[in-house]
């Protein structure tokens, strides 16, 4: 069993300090958000914080939600124009913890035209400047766009893996704290996840 307990604040702690990284991979939109989905918009996938995901379940104890509102405080302040941030905390039965962070992103910004282009470049730029040197492109499954991961560096004092993903609309990271994890089992499990927290 990993020697990370949700609903304490290791996790949600350790990886707040990626938060200034993970908003510079996100950043660089120009545009105004809008605040009223069309039609056409309400079709592209969106990201949520569902109470179960799958195998794991939202951790809803004190500590996990003062980690998610330090996460969005900060987010909302710092994220450019077109990304709105949530974050949350899972685990499974068997005590394997995820910590969630995403950003659903304003289909008109400049943002989500790089998302579109390029996923592969936003989620490799995201990783690398989170301080993740073995980074590797994997299959991002269904929904498509581009998934990655790596191994989270020692300063966060979590050991596990983080895997990103990005799409038209939106672009997440995961930190999965599941012992033995290879970066297939990782890719695995966060297509599953984000297959179980994306509305289309």
């Amino acid at each position: 069993m990993p020697d990370v307990r949700y609903g304490d604040r290791t996790l949600g702690c350790a990886l707040l300090a990626l938060m200034p990284v993970l908003l510079v991979g996100c950043g660089g939109a120009d545009g105004d958000p809008g605040t009223t989905a069309t039609t056409a918009e309400a079709t592209l996938p969106t990201l949520t914080t569902p109470d179960s995901a799958g195998d794991w379940s939202r951790v809803t104890t004190s500590a996990a939600e003062d980690n998610a509102e330090a996460y969005l405080i900060r987010a909302e302040e710092e994220a450019e124009p077109g990304a709105t941030p949530l974050f949350a905390e899972y685990q499974r039965d068997d005590g394997a913890t995820l910590a969630y962070l995403g950003f659903n992103v304003d289909p008109a910004s400049a943002y989500a035209d790089r998302l579109a282009d390029t996923p592969e470049v936003v989620v490799d730029v995201t990783l690398a400047d989170a301080g993740i040197e073995d980074r590797q492109a994997l299959d991002a499954g269904d929904l498509g766009g581009a998934l990655a991961c790596g191994t989270l560096p020692d300063e966060y004092g979590v050991d596990g893996l983080t895997c990103a993903w990005a799409d038209e609309t939106t672009s997440a990271q995961v930190t999965l704290v599941v012992p033995a994890l290879d970066y297939e089992e990782a890719a695995t499990l966060t297509r599953e996840f984000r297959d179980a927290v994306t509305d289309r």
